[in-house]
């Protein structure tokens, strides 16, 4: 899978402070089915004209980015269990201004699980539009989430962070009995159907 996946010293991972980055991976996901193309759609409309659509403030919603993390046999599966949320989701979070969505999910992967050796397939795999509830005294508002899949070493053992109650690897066949929500499972769903030997077969014969 390494040969699919830009890994944590590629040069491309790095922080880029402009919005227009962002639209360009958004732009460059290709919808599976009508629901995901109206959340693309919904998202690069609010990012029109919007600067500071990374900008955690910015109201009523922006753009966040998170990432699956899996093992490289496609087995395992990492989550954490949400310490705001109390379940169980992917890895994701602010971008804080960072474009370049690609090195927000794969950084917010690295820093919620305590792994530094995850790899990130730079391709937009998934998007969704979900409402986050008033906390304290942040007010209700929208995360656009981008997302991606991020593959890992499953022998390695991951920390819990203050974003995190646990962080743990799953059976990728029993996530659906967690308490977790549907778009883990569309993106565990997506993990699972995407043709990797086939990617990985059309690179080598480039």
């Amino acid at each position: 899978m390494k040969k699919l996946c830009w890994l944590p010293d590629d040069p491309r991972l790095k922080t880029v402070l402009d919005s227009s980055e962002a639209v360009k991976w958004i732009q460059g996901y290709e919808p599976d089915c009508s629901d995901q193309r109206a959340q693309k759609n919904k998202i690069l409309e609010a990012c029109d004209g919007n600067p500071d659509i990374l900008i955690r403030s910015f109201l009523p919603g922006h753009i966040t980015a998170s990432a699956l993390v899996i093992s490289e046999d496609l087995s395992m599966v990492l989550l954490h269990h949400h310490a705001k949320l109390n379940r169980w989701l992917q890895f994701g979070g602010h971008c804080d201004g960072d474009g370049n969505l690609a090195y927000s999910a794969l950084r917010e992967c690295q820093e919620e699980s305590g792994i530094s050796d995850l790899w990130i397939f730079p391709r937009v795999i998934d998007v969704d539009i979900h409402v986050i509830p008033p906390i304290k005294e942040e007010p209700e508002h929208q995360h656009l989430d981008v997302r991606f899949i991020v593959f890992g070493n499953k022998t390695q053992k991951p920390c819990v962070s203050s974003e995190s109650n646990e962080v743990r690897w799953f059976d990728i066949e029993k996530v659906d009995s967690l308490d977790t929500d549907g778009s883990v499972l569309r993106l565990v769903k997506k993990a699972q159907s995407f043709p990797w030997k086939k990617t990985m077969e059309q690179m080598g014969s480039v």
